[in-house]
């Protein structure tokens, strides 16, 4: 029987990764996609060779290890450069996180990805869960978790989509604020959640 799957996803701040540690603790396994995209972006020959090609031998100077100063000056402020790195990534992603499932022992397994909808990774999964907590909130953690300027902060946010859009094609939404219990929620979720499979199955 294939597990069910979540998608968990929020804009920068959230506390996406707070969710999924909760949920790891109830034997809930959590696939990471940046941190797996990251990795694959050296472990993938295919995407070595491509960014290479794209952007010249400087992205990987000893060939193994991407420069990603360098990728990234590449790709600033150019759309065009970014959605070129996104096909080449993104579909590698997608079938990583694809064989991930297949040898996991779990009724129900998660994808974490901040840009869920965007990448289309929300094709892949059966459920959503969106993280969410209000502007000034995610502000504040977000820089103190990368020590990031406010204004940097505040651009990254206004670059993802709406947390209102998201929540509309959500099927749980999960207040992460610093004042509601977050525990209950996820508690409440997942006895859903299991009714679902237990339905389906």
């Amino acid at each position: 029987m294939k597990p069910l799957k979540l998608g968990i996803t929020g804009c920068i701040g959230s506390g996406k990764s707070l969710i999924s540690k909760i949920l790891q603790g109830k034997g809930i396994p959590v696939y990471d996609c940046d941190s797996n995209a990251k990795a694959l972006m050296e472990s993938n020959s295919e995407i070595r060779n491509t960014l290479t090609a794209l952007f010249g031998q400087a992205c990987y100077p000893d060939g193994k290890h991407l420069d990603r100063k360098y990728l990234a000056g590449c790709i600033f402020g150019d759309s065009n450069a970014l959605q070129k790195v996104n096909n080449i990534v993104h579909p590698k992603v997608r079938e990583d996180f694809a064989n991930w499932c297949t040898t996991r022992q779990a009724p129900i397994v998660a994808m974490e990805s901040a840009i869920l909808f965007e990448s289309g990774f929300d094709g892949d999964v059966d459920i959503i869960i969106t993280v969410k907590a209000d502007r000034e909130t995610c502000i504040e953690r977000a820089c103190r978790r990368s020590n990031a300027t406010r204004s940097e902060v505040t651009k990254r946010l206004d670059k993802q989509n709406a947390t209102i859009l998201q929540e509309e094609r959500s099927h749980f939404v999960i207040l992460n604020d610093n004042r509601t219990a977050v525990l209950p929620q996820i508690e409440k979720m997942i006895l859903r959640l299991r009714s679902i499979i237990s339905t389906n199955g």
